[in-house]
């Protein structure tokens, strides 16, 4: 199970979900590891096309084994009522037990539609799939937010605060989102133009621990990401910039550790870098899949940077 939420205003839409998956995949032990392990989780929307977003919630082999055939057709050879009945029919295999959500850019505006409880619901402002106890919580912490905060950072909020709590064991791990971009050709997409596609967000998110620090008063004085000694935790989410590719890396760097989930390559599984900084993950990212990345990472002990990777390995 997982959750995925999904809101239209006017022509922006916000897309948030968690990884974590409890799934029927057969044996107790890999169904326990997948529970437990962060770097067993799945990335639950799916980038089909720039313009069509694609996020399933239940059963996990059901909305794979789709996505595996789909990427080896043509994308030409897909169209909404094709991608539609074929979901449509997954659904009912599943028993009912898969949920989709399709959200695609049309004339650069948002369209949702939803896969549930046996049914098609066409042309949704809101959406939501997978674990009811998680989306009432959601609902809780999102109405409660002053209506004057941005509304993707008012699901942003909500959302985080379902996946941290531990009362919600079917939704956890990482957090991602992803929204409908409408200036293509300012983000560094390769093949970008005057265009709305879906990207996934880039950010950061950062826990020093219990560690106390001892700041001079009336100085700036740069702060240290904190000691895993202490607890301390962070993590970098890099967005694709591939019209082909689409998927996130992310990168923590107390542990030297990154792992890349797009599911062109692989929709079952993360990849995982080890032993390895935020700027050689996206180096080395790119020499294995020539996919071209972006996000915030950190370079030094006490330093963020804003890097890129690609044909000319810039970095900013």
């Amino acid at each position: 199970m997982t959750l995925v939420v999904c809101r239209k205003q006017e022509d922006d839409v916000f897309i948030q979900s968690d990884s974590k998956v409890i799934d029927n995949f057969g044996a107790v032990s890999e169904r326990s590891l997948r529970q437990n392990s962060m770097l067993g989780g799945l990335l639950k929307t799916f980038i089909l096309d720039p313009r069509i977003c694609l996020s399933f919630a239940g059963a996990s082999p059901y909305a794979t084994d789709f996505f595996k055939k789909f990427v080896k057709d043509d994308i030409g050879e897909w169209n909404t009522p094709r991608l539609v009945e074929s979901l449509m029919l997954v659904h009912h295999a599943s028993s009912e037990q898969c949920e989709f959500i399709l959200c695609e850019a049309v004339n650069r505006s948002p369209r949702i539609s939803v896969i549930k409880n046996g049914n098609l619901y066409w042309d949704e402002d809101t959406a939501w799939i997978g674990s009811q106890p998680a989306y009432s919580k959601f609902q809780s912490i999102f109405h409660k937010l002053d209506a004057s905060i941005p509304l993707n950072e008012r699901m942003r909020d909500a959302f985080r605060q379902v996946i941290d709590d531990e009362t919600i064991s079917e939704v956890g791990h990482f957090h991602m989102e992803a929204y409908l971009e409408h200036n293509f050709s300012d983000t560094g997409l390769v093949g970008g133009g005057p265009d709305s596609v879906f990207v996934y967000e880039m950010k950061s998110e950062w826990d020093t621990g219990s560690q106390v620090f001892h700041l001079p008063a009336n100085s700036d004085t740069a702060m240290s990401m904190g000691s895993p000694v202490y607890g301390a935790y962070g993590i970098s989410y890099f967005r694709s910039l591939s019209t082909k590719r689409h998927g996130v890396a992310m990168h923590f760097p107390h542990a030297n550790l990154g792992i890349l989930m797009c599911p062109q390559i692989d929709c079952e599984r993360p990849i995982i870098f080890r032993n390895c900084s935020a700027t050689n993950l996206l180096h080395e990212i790119w020499a294995k899949y020539q996919i071209a990345m972006e996000g915030v990472a950190v370079v030094s002990e006490t330093e963020f940077r804003l890097i890129r990777s690609g044909p000319h390995e810039l970095n900013i």
